[in-house]
């Protein structure tokens, strides 16, 4: 007995997801072609416009240790459990998570950390944006996303695209594959927008959502998603994923949800070579609040750490007047905020009124919200931003969980705010190693595979930030090792 070796696995998308999908599969002695619709500008895809943060289970600092970058130490950290990772996704996904590929990403995101280590990626304590803070000259991590690329997305990408020069696996720039070639209910190749067929014994789709696609966004999301503000790359359009379901693959997760933030609203979108992603304001909206075009609070500013929040933000922007939002903060933080917020439009007033009325907010409206909201603020317990603090205002609809404090000291600044779509939630079913399923639980088309955001099942209208990456880090090495075990198997005689 003896195997067929130099499998051709063709990569479709230059995303986190395909990147690790080609290198994986290249490291198990695959033919690695890797097909993107953009140029070598785009490589990266959604990854190279995040903050490069990962949430993966681990023991504690012994194991985040070998992971660090020289120079980023010492370090204290508290264990993320896997069962404390499980309880986050089953919960935020109020508990239609598929069982399977949660147990799947989290058995596998410390290996997926040590894995990317591996091809040259760097790590450093996760931001103090994200709780991360020094005590006695030692960086404290608290438990939850505990690590983050060194140069952020664009540094994940870096590191990954340098090991996939080093190995001379080739990229296929400006070639969007819009169909599959398949012959006995097993693909033979992928097939470009000029018509052409690249020949290919296995397919691992990582093209990414569909959320730059206003056609797609209006069909699934719903006819307001069809304007709203495009934080990742213009290349993530569906055509691949509507290729797949017309050759049988079966839908999971939720198609109608996606990860949405709150956004700089002047900025333009989406982000192209040269123009930076719309800048974040959900990382400010804790030292503050957050009011609609008439001056009234719609969102628990407090609810819970803004890393499992946030990404809900953008749909409760869209469904107030005007689908606009304004945060607000004064003085007492202004430095915090402009540190958590860099290059977004803001103004600043030396009154509540005025800042309202440069907004084009009725005064007397925002005065009476805050007036309100500040009478309800529970001024006896001590405020902590680097925790869950239980300093609240209590008694509102909504109320403000934690981090509440007045509103009275000047400056005031108002950030206006949009809904701006990341990425999608729903997608293509798949098994515990990134083969796509038909409608009967099947193999929807032999040598068929997909990772990263093309896939649903785990997130659904909510996510917990750190995690996106993990997912395509660790489906990308499933799905590649699956692809050429499977065909190695399939061809053995």
């Amino acid at each position: 007995m003896s195997s067929r070796t130099g499998t051709k696995v063709a990569v479709v998308g230059a995303g986190c997801a395909g990147l690790v999908a080609g290198l994986s599969a290249s490291e198990r002695g695959a033919e690695v072609t890797i097909f993107d619709s953009g140029d070598e500008r785009d490589v990266g895809g959604n990854a190279l416009f995040s903050g490069g943060l990962f949430l993966f289970a681990h023991d504690g600092a012994n194991d985040l240790e070998p992971l660090l970058a020289e120079g980023f130490g010492p370090i204290e950290a508290a264990a993320y459990s896997k069962s404390a990772y499980v309880d986050v996704l089953i919960q935020m996904s109020q508990g239609r998570a598929d069982d399977a590929l949660v147990d799947v990403l989290v058995g596998d995101s410390f290996g997926a950390l040590q894995w990317l280590r591996d091809q040259g990626v760097s790590f450093q304590p996760a931001s103090r944006v994200y709780g991360t803070f020094e005590r006695d000259g030692v960086t404290v991590i608290p438990p939850g996303p505990a690590l983050e690329a060194v140069g952020a997305g664009p540094g994940l990408v870096a590191a990954l695209s340098r090991e996939l020069e080093r190995r001379e696996i080739a990229i296929t720039y400006g070639t969007q594959v819009v169909d599959f070639a398949v012959e006995d209910g097993r693909v033979v190749g992928v097939v470009d927008t000029q018509g052409a067929t690249h020949s290919c014994d296995a397919v691992v789709l990582t093209p990414g959502g569909f959320e730059a696609s206003e056609e797609l966004r209006r069909r699934y999301l719903g006819d307001e998603w069809g304007g709203v503000k495009v934080r990742g790359t213009r290349h993530n359009t569906g055509l691949p994923l509507e290729a797949a379901f017309r050759h049988g693959a079966t839908p999971a997760g939720a198609l109608d949800a996606c990860h949405s933030i709150s956004v700089d609203a002047s900025a333009e979108a989406p982000p192209r070579p040269g123009v930076a992603t719309p800048a974040r304001i959900s990382r400010g909206f804790r030292f503050g609040i957050v009011v609609n075009a008439d001056g009234h609070r719609f969102f628990d500013e407090g609810a819970d750490h803004w890393t499992r929040i946030y990404s809900k933000m953008g749909r409760a922007i869209l469904r107030q007047p005007g689908s606009v939002a304004y945060h607000f903060f004064d003085g007492k933080v202004r430095d915090h905020v402009l540190s958590a917020l860099p290059g977004a439009t803001y103004f600043e007033a030396d009154s509540l009124a005025e800042a309202a009325r440069l907004v084009g907010i009725d005064p007397d409206e925002l005065v009476s919200t805050v007036d309100e909201f500040n009478r309800s603020v529970d001024v006896e317990t001590p405020l902590d931003f680097d925790r869950l603090d239980g300093r609240s205002a209590a008694g509102l609809n909504p109320p403000k969980s934690n981090w509440a404090d007045t509103l009275d000291t000047p400056p005031f600044l108002v950030f206006p705010a949009a809904c701006g779509i990341t990425f999608t939630h729903g997608g293509l079913r798949i098994d515990r190693d990134g083969r796509v399923l038909g409608q009967d639980g099947q193999v929807a088309v032999k040598g068929l595979y997909a990772a990263g955001e093309i896939t649903g099942g785990l997130f659904f209208g909510n996510y917990p930030g750190g995690s996106s990456l993990v997912r395509s880090t660790v489906f990308g090495l499933r799905a590649s090792h699956a692809a050429v075990a499977d065909f190695a198997a399939d061809a053995s005689f």
